[in-house]
């Protein structure tokens, strides 16, 4: 073999192993840039976990996952769904609020609460507020242990832009969502739970202070504070037993809740109640409270066989007139609620 049959050989064995070697490079390249992708996905993952996580019990932590879901993805459009008595409810959007889902191109697709991918040339929705077509749009379901509680639907201008890496991430996202979902429904029913009665369901006396308080300190409409009493209730327990005394305090609070809807009722303590009530002419809430102790009045009270009929006093403060307080409008209701009970009870006192 000569020199120049070498020198071939060799240029060739080379190229061979330059081509090979960039063919390597590249692969690792591609590989590396995929696992970059992912990392930076789980990366994402881990920080809106951790984002959502510290925000569960934030009123506002939907619209702050749809705004979030927008400056990730960059996505023209977000909105999230919840399904709530078979109907689907608009929870985040940064599209126009006052159209509702049914107008929605793509709402049929949502009844079969299934993933979905739609792509076209033409547009798919509604504009949104920098007036640009979606062209290319995925709903992903939210579940929750299987049960399906709602759709991430998400929409850019681009045709085609959703790949499957970003389809998982949404998932992802979804998944984060229903369990966001269920922790926060969970946390607002052991708040709720908290802030009532067991026995009659409805508010406790410390809900009822602490709202009042509240309501002090940002407005300066007149209201009535309202203690009822129901009369010779001891002697109802005695004679009837605790079952019938638990009856009465639940018919009678029943009723109460029935005639001052709208209003705040509590239990004060044992048989008594606490109400605060409002009218556009606060003088026309005396015969409001005369009126509830007449139905009360004669209102029949059973438990299995027994039949029996009770009355309540009344005792009514007003706001500003009688206090600038709490304290002074429950202690001049309490007044006059005791005047009442020693002037024949079954009566309601307001001066």
């Amino acid at each position: 073999m000569n020199t120049n049959e070498s020198y071939e050989n060799l240029k060739h064995d080379y190229e061979t192993y330059q081509n090979l070697a960039e063919n390597v490079i590249q692969n690792l390249s591609s590989k590396n840039i995929l696992l970059e992708k992912k990392l930076d996905c789980l990366v994402n993952m881990v920080e809106i976990s951790k984002y959502i996580n510290s925000n569960i019990y934030n009123k506002n932590l939907i619209q702050m996952i749809n705004d979030m879901m927008i400056g990730i993805l960059g996505v023209a459009y977000s909105t999230i769904l919840t399904k709530e008595n078979n109907e689907f409810i608009i929870r985040s959007t940064n599209m126009n609020t006052n159209q509702s889902p049914e107008k929605l191109l793509f709402y049929p697709q949502l009844s079969k609460e299934k993933f979905f991918l739609l792509n076209c040339k033409w547009p798919l929705s509604y504009k949104n507020y920098e007036s640009k077509i979606i062209r290319s749009i995925v709903g992903i379901p939210i579940f929750f242990n299987n049960n399906f509680i709602g759709y991430i639907i998400v929409g850019h201008t681009y045709r085609d832009f959703f790949t499957g890496e970003l389809i998982s991430f949404i998932t992802s996202i979804a998944n984060q969502i229903g369990i966001a979902l269920e922790n926060a429904s969970l946390y607002n029913k052991l708040l709720e739970s908290s802030n009532k009665d067991p026995l009659l369901n409805i508010y406790n006396r410390k809900y009822f202070f602490d709202t009042l308080n509240e309501k002090l300190k940002k407005s300066q409409e007149p209201f009535a504070t309202v203690i009822i009493d129901i009369d010779n209730f001891k002697k109802v327990n005695d004679t009837h037993g605790h079952s019938f005394g638990d009856e009465v305090l639940i018919k009678t609070s029943n009723l109460l809740k029935k005639s001052l809807k709208g209003n705040i009722l509590a239990r004060y303590g044992g048989e008594e109640f606490i109400a605060c009530v409002h009218k556009e002419d606060i003088s026309n809430i005396y015969n409001q409270i005369e009126d509830i102790r007449n139905e009360i009045t004669e209102n029949v009270i059973k438990l299995n066989s027994k039949l029996i009929k009770i009355t309540c006093s009344f005792g009514i403060s007003y706001y500003p007139n009688d206090g600038q307080t709490v304290r002074d409008l429950l202690d001049k209701a309490d007044d006059r609620l005791y005047l009442a009970k020693n002037t024949g009870k079954n009566k309601v006192i307001d001066a």
